[in-house]
């Protein structure tokens, strides 16, 4: 499955959207890298639920259509490895939710046009679909 996947980064160059949610053990080290490197395309990224470290992001820095990025609940990502990488991007939606080693305010006053979701306090959860970002 893996090499099927990087046969995919690989092939399709006009890739515009990359939702690799939840793929666990599936998606390693260079897969992301071999997607930063041909779909030069791309401008939404899910990597929610993955072990996406911040030199795994580093590689999506070069990508100047991205306006999208979805990494929730990414244990590896700290605040430092999201603003080297993503500070100078034009994103328009972030999320990055649930990264325990990140600082959402220094993540606010460093990308501050991006659009981030605020943690809700108590309540009932909105259960409604996802909202379409582009």
């Amino acid at each position: 499955m893996h090499g099927g996947l990087l046969n995919v980064g690989k092939a399709c160059t006009k890739l515009e959207y990359l939702i690799l949610r939840e793929l666990g053990s599936i998606l390693r080290g260079n897969a992301l890298c071999i997607f930063a490197e041909n779909c030069r395309n791309l401008n939404l990224i899910d990597t929610s639920y993955e072990q996406l470290s911040d030199n795994g992001l580093l590689s999506f820095s070069e990508l100047k259509y991205l306006r999208v990025l979805i990494a929730e609940s990414c244990p590896l990502l700290t605040t430092d490895g999201i603003v080297n990488s993503m500070g100078n991007k034009k994103l328009k939606h972030l999320n990055i939710l649930g990264c325990k080693q990140v600082d959402l305010h220094a993540i606010q006053r460093s990308i501050p046009n991006s659009w981030m979701p605020v943690r809700r306090e108590g309540g009932r959860r909105n259960r409604r679909r996802r909202r379409e970002y582009v």
